[in-house]
């Protein structure tokens, strides 16, 4: 109860949060929409399709496995997915595979990139709204000492959290692409989205300085 009394107090914090789930959101369908870039559109066929039950907090829930079969020059190529959430129907359908056929998906990149402008509008006037709020209440009444000591403590804590979590992110991404490296595979423009969180990480510590710089 006490945390969810501390979004009346300070409701900017809740539309900082937003933004920021947003923006990370808006980051991974990017980051997977230039990871697939230069998939190619081909005839695939999904094989195999099982369902089966699994365990997932404390609850039994359907998943799939199946199976997308594709040729390439006459061979055969195979990738098997298995506890997927959508069932899929068998059949011929309409695929992307890598260029070396070491993957296939069943969406394209224009699939995985349609949301990234509504997750980052949907970020950035959250953030928006949550710095004029900070505004107003400033200009509203003088900051006394504690509350000034309050705001840049906070500052600098969420300041640390978004550092904290984009390089989780960068993490994730890289584990996701460690294989493709491994091949000698790298998607092209994948580099644009570390060079992103490279910009949001110096944000966040400018931000953390200042505010640690202030409270001296």
């Amino acid at each position: 109860m006490r945390d969810v009394r501390i979004f009346f107090r300070h409701p900017q914090l809740l539309f900082f949060i937003v933004a920021g789930v947003s923006l990370f959101a808006g980051l991974v369908n990017f980051h997977s929409s230039i990871a697939v870039k230069d998939y190619i559109e081909t005839e695939g066929e999904i094989c195999n399709v099982e369902s089966k039950q699994v365990l997932w907090h404390q609850h039994y829930v359907t998943r799939y496995d199946y199976d997308i079969v594709w040729y390439d020059n006459s061979e055969k190529h195979t990738r098997h997915l298995e506890e997927q959430v959508d069932p899929e129907e068998e059949g011929v359908r309409t695929i992307w595979v890598r260029p070396d056929n070491k993957n296939a998906i069943l969406s394209n990149s224009v699939d995985f990139g349609q949301d990234v402008p509504l997750y980052l509008l949907v970020g950035l006037v959250s953030g928006a709204i949550g710095f004029f709020i900070c505004k107003v209440r400033s200009n509203k009444r003088r900051e006394t000492r504690a509350q000034r000591i309050e705001r840049l403590e906070d500052t600098k804590m969420y300041s640390i959290m978004v550092i904290i979590l984009t390089v989780i992110a960068m993490g994730m991404f890289g584990i996701m692409g460690y294989e493709d490296y491994k091949n000698g595979y790298i998607p092209s423009g994948v580099w644009d989205t570390y060079f992103a969180l490279i910009v949001i990480i110096v944000v966040a510590f400018v931000m953390y300085r200042r505010a640690k710089k202030q409270l001296r």
